[in-house]
């Protein structure tokens, strides 16, 4: 049964062109058991993985990675935690992107999308690692202008991930799990440390931050990836950790960034990508610090193509402002001879 599963998942993949509110605690308890029953799938990704695309090229002049929309069927048993995580994304990735599918018993047969084109944050300072909490994604810079692009949990209400710069200073397999003091106020039946294994929440594969107290590991609950869930701390899905464990380089420099709106160039037009605030940091009405966090970062984006005449469809950033779907959209385009002439 589990092969046929994996069958049927692999011929899913075919390429072409919100965070979880606290309703869903309970049945992320009882999704989870099911979830890992997917195991054996997820132990033979890489027979997918061939059809996935894992690593972008970034062109010297050009703010966006990647080419390709996903799209999906779907299909008996199937739920959008598991489909994410097939597909290399977080649950908030795909659940933005379907709004009106149930993520527990999506309809049998409905359409869902996606989008492995993403516009590059951290564009006003680049590093070798950038971590967009909001957009719970890590992008990893490798060498050839290549990058590498994985889904991520961040922390919960009350545990933000914060900002800041950081370097990796240690990577560890089989890590052991020192408990924190305030996990332990939580949970006091826990062990002071817990040991490597399956009851450990940081997974094969620990990266260690120079920021005190943080770090990127593996996890035992992959369901949390595109979740805030941890407290504070990076997590990455099992079979991702393992790849970005042996692709990072001890030294290289980390940055941590809130960005829920960003915006990039492909090709002198401009693309809007938008996230939802998390609860937490809304000080007002959330369209609009959303409408100007992206009058901001399309001004920004202005000023770092000052050669360009652009005509910008603010009617379009509204609308996105209004419903993000973490999707790259297009909304601005620059404007030739011939469209002035045209005009005139």
């Amino acid at each position: 049964m589990k092969d046929y599963i994996l069958i049927k998942v692999c011929f899913a993949l075919l390429l072409i062109s919100i965070s979880a509110s606290s309703s869903y605690a309970q049945e992320l308890d009882k999704e989870e058991k099911k979830l890992l029953s997917y195991s054996e799938i997820f132990k033979n990704r890489l027979q997918a993985m061939a059809l996935l695309p894992r690593r972008f090229v970034s062109p010297k002049d050009d703010e966006l990675i990647g080419n390709q929309y996903m799209q999906h069927i779907v299909k008996a048993d199937e739920t959008l935690m598991e489909l994410a995580r097939v597909y290399g994304m977080g649950y908030n990735e795909i659940a933005l992107a379907n709004p009106n599918v149930d993520p527990w018993e999506p309809k049998l047969g409905s359409r869902l999308t996606g989008s492995f084109i993403r516009i590059l944050p951290g564009l006003d300072n680049p590093s070798d690692i950038i971590i967009n909490i909001p957009e719970m994604r890590l992008y990893h810079r490798v060498e050839g202008g290549l990058v590498d692009t994985y889904a991520i949990g961040v922390g919960r209400e009350g545990f933000i991930t914060p900002t800041a710069n950081s370097k990796l200073i240690r990577k560890q397999k089989n890590p052991s799990w020192y408990v924190p003091l305030s996990i332990l106020q939580e949970k006091p039946e826990l062990p002071a440390v817990v040991k490597p294994g399956p009851e450990n929440p940081l997974g094969s594969h620990a990266l260690y931050l120079s920021l005190p107290g943080y770090l990127l590991h593996g996890t035992n609950q992959p369901f949390g990836i595109g979740r805030r869930i941890s407290h504070g701390c990076i997590r990455l899905y099992p079979e991702d950790v393992k790849e970005f464990f042996n692709n990072a380089t001890i030294g290289e420099s980390v940055r941590l960034v809130h960005e829920p709106v960003k915006a990039g160039w492909r090709d002198n037009q401009l693309y809007l990508e938008v996230y939802p605030l998390f609860s937490e940091e809304i000080a007002q009405d959330k369209e609009k610090q959303l409408a100007t966090m992206a009058t901001t970062v399309v001004n920004n984006a202005l000023h770092r193509r000052p050669d360009l005449v652009v005509q910008i469809d603010w009617g379009a950033i509204d609308r996105f402002v209004r419903r993000p779907d973490g999707m790259p959209h297009l909304v601005g385009k620059k404007i030739t001879d011939s469209d002035i002439a045209t005009t005139d």
